[in-house]
């Protein structure tokens, strides 16, 4: 056997000096920290890959946010009884609807109850209560012009099928 070099010398005399039972302590411990390294460097890759576009951009190129995990910030949200989840804002004169079917497993329980108490039904998109910060993965899009007021605005519709709400943080894009 070689002997260690002069740097790790120290780890050697400590690892002869542990028994069988130590050593197999460490060794699940560093094992344990590697695991525990690499989940890290997965979640953070995950959080990185969460984009928060302008969302001027997203009104106007919806199509290429398709199928990517996107972030929009201080939108207007209801829950519809019948028709799923809605979420609305309004950037630079045009509209932004983003609908889903179901909620995202990682909203809390108290948005989920705001969401079935103050925040059921349109006529409750205006209240303050109701604003929040959204993730979705849109499936398909859609833009349209809609009358509103006697005037036409441009309204770009985007289909998720789970829809992640947080409190909202205003954006300084927003408005």
């Amino acid at each position: 056997m070689t002997p260690p070099r002069p740097e790790f010398a120290f780890l050697a005399a400590r690892w002869r000096k542990l028994d069988d039972t130590s050593r197999h302590r460490e060794i699940r411990k560093a094992v344990a920290c590697v695991a525990l390294a690499a989940t890290l460097m997965t979640l953070a890759n995950q959080v990185s890959a969460l984009e928060t576009p302008d969302p001027r951009q997203l009104i106007d190129s919806p199509r290429s946010f398709l199928e990517r995990t996107i972030q929009v910030r201080n939108v207007a949200c209801v829950d519809r009884p019948r028709d799923g989840f809605l979420c609305i804002g309004t950037f630079g004169g045009k509209a932004l609807r983003i609908e889903s079917s179901a909620l995202g497993a990682q909203t809390t329980g108290a948005i989920a109850g705001r969401l079935i108490g103050p925040c059921k039904g349109l006529e409750n998109l205006e209240k303050p209560a109701c604003r929040f910060d959204v993730e979705v993965t849109p499936r398909s899009v859609q833009s349209e012009q809609v009358m509103l007021e006697f005037e036409g605005i441009r309204a770009t519709r985007i289909y998720s099928g789970a829809i992640e709400m947080r409190e909202a943080r205003r954006s300084p894009r927003s408005q």
